[in-house]
């Protein structure tokens, strides 16, 4: 989806309000109003410039992998999308008038749930291990 922003005239600026609305940003009125349900997933495949794009990109590579072999493929998509989607329901409870895109609500659910999993899993380390984890 991307794509269509690279398609202006200078693409290292943010992207124009109304590529992205076309693309599929969410848009509260048009998520109540015209049923356009599919705008809580959409955003989050969108982003603003490419300075969005890349740093939402170097995030989910450096944390992403790591958490996606800790928790496996379908724990880590579910808390992805579910946390994305969520998070665009808040935008669309405290930022009604306003247009947004990007992963940062699923990248932020990611972040989330990893302290749990941290509080869930440090007794379960071996004794060996204690004194390297404890530095």
């Amino acid at each position: 989806m991307y794509v269509g922003t690279l398609l202006q005239d200078d693409y290292t600026d943010a992207a124009p309000q109304i590529v992205l609305e076309r693309l599929g940003a969410k848009n509260c009125a048009k998520v109540l109003y015209r049923d356009e349900w599919w705008r809580l997933i959409s955003p989050m495949m969108l982003h603003g410039g490419i300075v969005h794009l890349l740093s939402n990109v170097l995030i989910q590579l450096r944390f992403g992998f790591f958490l996606e072999y800790l928790w496996g493929h379908v724990p880590w998509l579910l808390i992805y999308v579910l946390s994305g989607v969520y998070g665009n329901i808040a935008s669309c409870v405290f930022l009604p008038n306003n247009l947004s895109a990007g992963s940062s609500g699923g990248l932020s659910g990611l972040f989330g749930a990893w302290i749990p999993s941290i509080l869930f899993i440090w007794h379960q380390t071996e004794p060996k291990d204690i004194e390297m984890r404890n530095g």
